[in-house]
């Protein structure tokens, strides 16, 4: 009876252990890991005088773009998101803020697979952060002569730049081909 009693108690203790184990490689997996590892790649773009890159790499606060200089190991912040914002209100004589985003996507773009377009919406959503998605039936990757587009994105300046109301519904003529 003792022994019987030993071996339930030492498989219970071997069942909590299984548990724990599973909880520890269950934090190892590749959706898990993913969400604490940042720097990991880096895909450079080279300036033009190829003696220098930039890249952009995934942080907690969101992405960070930096330039390097292979020849002196320097490497710094691509541009100050503050200072461009500060910037960009200057010109545009109205405060720049950095929280809106308008997302414009074609459902046939072969460029950008909608797939990448819906995994940041997703990770949008996730952060609680605030943005505008447009999805265009039937258009590609190139946008630029869509009128709707076009208005859709001038309504969206006027909007959030200048802080007023753009013109309802306003029209744009198609190119002519």
């Amino acid at each position: 009876m003792r022994l019987a009693v030993s071996l339930l108690i030492m498989l219970g203790a071997a069942e909590r252990g299984a548990a724990q184990n599973y909880h520890r490689a269950d934090q190892f997996l590749t959706w898990n890991l993913l969400r604490q590892v940042y720097h990991d790649q880096v895909t450079p773009t080279w300036y033009r005088d190829s003696t220098r890159f930039w890249y952009r790499v995934p942080t907690r606060a969101g992405f960070e773009f930096l330039s390097v200089s292979p020849a002196t190991g320097v490497t710094a912040p691509l541009f100050d998101h503050a200072r461009l914002a500060a910037a960009r209100s200057v010109a545009a004589d109205t405060a720049f803020d950095l929280g809106k985003l308008f997302l414009i996507h074609g459902d046939l773009d072969d460029n950008v697979h909608p797939g990448h377009t819906i995994a940041l919406v997703d990770a949008l959503i996730k952060a609680a952060k605030t943005f505008d998605l447009l999805i265009v039936p039937d258009a590609d990757h190139n946008l630029t002569p869509n009128p709707y587009v076009i208005r859709r994105t001038w309504d969206y300046f006027v909007e959030h730049l200048l802080n007023q109301r753009p013109p309802a519904d306003y029209l744009i003529a198609p190119p002519t081909p």
